[in-house]
Formats: C-alpha cells, sequence, structure tokens
C-alpha cells in the first residue's frame, strides 16, 4: 500500500516509476526495462500513471493478470521426475526389490533452462509493474478528500461493486453515483493539466 500523503505532482509520479524501474533493475532484470509502464497503455503524454475512468476500470483485470502471472512463475519451477528401480537387498539374503527415486532432472536441456529463465524474469518484471500500477491507482483513490466519494470509488473500482450495491450500502441514488464519479474525475483532470 502506498502512503496516503502521497505527493500527486508529475515529479513524484516520475520518481515513483524510477523506483519501480530500479528495483527491477536490482533484481537482474535490467535487459527487461523494455517493458515499461507504457506497454500498459495508460501513460499521459508527460509520464505518470494518467488515472481516468479507463485506468480505474482495469485495476481488476490488472489485479487478476498480476496473479495469474504469479502463479505461472510458481508452475515454472522445476518439475519433480519420479522412477522405480529394481535392485537386490544390500544384506543377505539379496533378494530383489524395487527402490522409488524422486527428484530434479539434472541433464535439463541448456538451451531450455535459459529460455525459462528468461521468461521467468520477464513474468517477473511484469508483476512488478503490474503491482505499482495496482499502487497508483489505490493511491489516487485513497487520495480523494470527500469520504463519501472515496467510499464510492473504492466500492467501485476496488472491489468491483455495482452502482446499484453501492447505492444501497451509502443510501445514496444509483444516478448519482456515477455523476460524482464523473464530476470528481473531470475536476482532477483539470488540476492535473
Amino acid at each position: 500500500m502506498i502512503d496516503e500523503n502521497f505527493d500527486w505532482s508529475q515529479e513524484s509520479k516520475e520518481k515513483y516509476w524510477q523506483e519501480a524501474e530500479r528495483r527491477i533493475a536490482e533484481q537482474g532484470y535490467s535487459d527487461l526495462l523494455k517493458v515499461r509502464r507504457d506497454a500498459f497503455g495508460i501513460v499521459g503524454s508527460r509520464g505518470g500513471v494518467k488515472v481516468d475512468k479507463k485506468t480505474l476500470e482495469s485495476y481488476q483485470k490488472i489485479k487478476l493478470e498480476k496473479e495469474e502471472l504469479k502463479q505461472k512463475l510458481i508452475n515454472m519451477r522445476g518439475e519433480r521426475h519420479h522412477a522405480s528401480v529394481r535392485g537386490s537387498n544390500p544384506e543377505f539374503p539379496y533378494q530383489p526389490m524395487s527402490f522409488h527415486m524422486e527428484g530434479y532432472y539434472a541433464g535439463e536441456d541448456e538451451k531450455l533452462r535459459r529460455r525459462k529463465e528468461a521468461t521467468k524474469k520477464r513474468i517477473h518484471a511484469k508483476v512488478i509493474m503490474l503491482q505499482q500500477l495496482e499502487d497508483e491507482i489505490e493511491a489516487f483513490i485513497d487520495s480523494i478528500p470527500d469520504v463519501t466519494l472515496r467510499l464510492i470509488f473504492r466500492y467501485r473500482y476496488l472491489d468491483g461493486l455495482t452502482q446499484e450495491e453501492i447505492g444501497k450500502r451509502l443510501h445514496i441514488d444509483r444516478s448519482r453515483i456515477s455523476r460524482k464519479i464523473d464530476g470528481y474525475l473531470k475536476n482532477a483532470h483539470k488540476t492535473q493539466n
């Protein structure tokens, strides 16, 4: 989670992204910095995330993609192989018996191993970038000063509730919810420009 006093100036946003890129480079993924924030199609012309309705609506998808990529990384771990071999008991009466063995295959093709490693790095870098996007969206919502408006944004975009469900929770007419969202975003863009 981002500090609630996050500064939304262009300079702060750029520093935030530079920190993300530094973390990627620190973990040995500097060759993958091509996977930049502009690859997600939600970057303003001056850098930083352009928080608009489209960006907010993408939050749930960003979260889902991040979890799927994490699962993919887990599944890419080396596969354990099982085998049974027959041999004789090392002690008298030397009768035949089966031995069960399991472990990792040491003779994996070097090219395949390098390709897997590069894929893991790419996936990990993308997970970091998705986390940064997620954090910026959460920080934007947390920075909304009006409590009711902040709850509307949180319920709508972070929790994925419908306008009807939000209206019931906050005792507000459904049509007012979308007007409040649109009005706030319109004013936020005026102050950002």
